[in-house]
């Protein structure tokens, strides 16, 4: 069963919502927000 989790940003109020399994731990979610955020081209 997935759930949703509402991530926002405390400084610019920057929202998202996001599906988290079970099995995920906060750090997992904040990390896909992240991830989001800045986008896969800024991987090294």
């Amino acid at each position: 069963m997935n759930n949703k989790a509402l991530i926002q940003c405390g400084n610019c109020e920057l929202k998202e919502e996001l599906t988290s399994t079970p099995s995920d731990e906060p750090v997992d979610v904040y990390c896909k927000f992240i991830d989001h955020f800045y986008g896969e081209s800024s991987k090294s």
